[in-house]
């Protein structure tokens, strides 16, 4: 999956997984399954996709919505918070050190 964001090209194919989180599976409507990817660059964004009643979900028009699924280009701090969200510290310590200090 790619998109094209402010001239840049965000490719999963072309880019290195890093983590993910899930919540349920997909026999659960309100499903969604997010991976963090960085490109070749050092270009971070997310890929998101989830079931009709997840933050992924689309209206249809007609009052329904269904899942989808959508590459969400991301800054470093954004990138930092979504790892903290999910408790991806020992990640958050290998990639982002730099942008860390003692409390």
């Amino acid at each position: 999956m790619k998109i094209i964001s402010n001239r840049k090209i965000y490719d999963t194919e072309k880019s290195q997984e890093i983590t993910n989180v899930r919540h349920s599976n997909r026999n659960n409507i309100s499903w969604y399954e997010e991976i963090l990817y960085q490109s070749k660059n050092g270009a971070w964004f997310l890929k998101g996709e989830g079931g009709p009643i997840s933050h992924y979900a689309v209206d249809l028009g007609d009052g329904n919505k269904e899942g989808s699924c959508k590459l969400t280009p991301m800054s470093v701090n954004a990138t930092i918070k979504w790892l903290e969200k999910h408790a991806k510290y020992s990640i958050i310590e290998e990639l982002f050190l730099d942008y860390l200090e003692d409390a």
